[in-house]
């Protein structure tokens, strides 16, 4: 795996709101939750059918699906949630996950597969989002914890990757990591996700704190805790 061919315009601080940056998203109108969503979705994409609300997502923001099409609305988490859930000032952030996560998915970084992303404008200059992405054939790793060796191998291989490289994703805790049936771990929600120029060693601390933190808000097992705590720097092999 390398992702040294991500292209560096796409982790710009000054993105441009280009819906056809990558020259794949189509643009359309859309029907969701009784209102319409300017949508810009993959060609061959379909987002035709109810969105059913999923369960057993472990406490993160709840997801709802059509066919094989997940959907997640774009609510803040912390403290400022109490303030502001889920309004934005501007469309770029929902464009912006859509670039850094097409890139680490056509770098072949284990990730889901992106579908694309909508929005609507809510008045006074604000906005509501919601993110697209395909339905990996996985389950969340907080329904099963246990890991085999090479499952753990791959876990450990993508976070020394995207420090490697200087990625920083601050949504990345457990319920964002899935494990598929062939032992590979796919990270999913790239929501701030950002190029910076941390040292890798920075990088992974603040990565193993930030799981730490989830794991032993969801109650995983200690073994399971010490994996993370045991990780330390080194080249990942490509």
């Amino acid at each position: 795996m390398s992702l040294s061919g991500l292209p560096p315009h796409v982790f710009s601080k000054d993105l441009t709101l280009n819906h056809r940056v990558l020259g794949e998203l189509g643009k359309k109108d859309l029907t969701l939750q009784g209102f319409t969503w300017q949508t810009f979705i993959l060609g061959g994409s379909s987002l035709i059918g109810t969105p059913l609300a999923m369960n057993n997502t472990y406490g993160r923001t709840t997801l709802y699906r059509i066919n094989e099409v997940i959907i997640r609305p774009y609510q803040r988490g912390g403290v400022l949630r109490l303030f502001n859930r889920d309004l934005y000032i501007s469309p770029k952030r929902f464009h912006n996950e859509w670039l850094i996560h097409s890139a680490l998915y056509r770098a072949g970084f284990p990730t889901t597969k992106p579908i694309g992303y909508a929005y609507r404008h809510v008045g006074m200059g604000l906005y509501k989002g919601l993110y697209f992405s395909e339905r990996a054939k996985a389950i969340p790793w907080p329904s099963s914890w246990i890991l085999d060796n090479t499952e753990t191998n791959a876990l450990v291989k993508n976070l020394l990757t995207l420090c490697k490289y200087g990625i920083w994703s601050p949504d990345l805790n457990a319920t964002n990591i899935l494990k598929d049936p062939s032992s590979e771990i796919i990270f999913m929600d790239w929501d701030l996700a950002r190029i910076t120029t941390f040292k890798p060693k920075y990088l992974l601390n603040r990565y193993k704190s930030r799981l730490l933190r989830s794991l032993k808000k969801l109650d995983a097992p200690l073994a399971i805790q010490s994996i993370i705590k045991d990780i330390s720097w080194m080249e990942p092999c490509d």
